[in-house]
């Protein structure tokens, strides 16, 4: 990857205004949070809908033993 990136994980907390990167053309990704912590324990059925219309398969559900 070349050029610029900014990393911002779930418990950042800013100190100054960042809200200009969301007005920018630059490209943005996101990612759901999918670890054995996560309150769902799989794929998230908010996402599902988005999913199905992009015609994603949606991910497997996360083994939770450590096989």
């Amino acid at each position: 990857m070349e050029g610029d990136f900014l990393y911002l994980d779930a418990d950042t907390v800013p100190v100054g205004r960042f809200d200009e990167i969301f007005t920018s053309k630059a490209p943005l990704s996101a990612a759901i949070d999918r670890n054995r912590a996560s309150p769902c324990g799989g794929f998230p059925a908010w996402a599902e809908p988005d999913f199905d219309a992009l015609g994603w398969a949606r991910p497997t559900k996360m083994a939770l033993n450590d096989d």
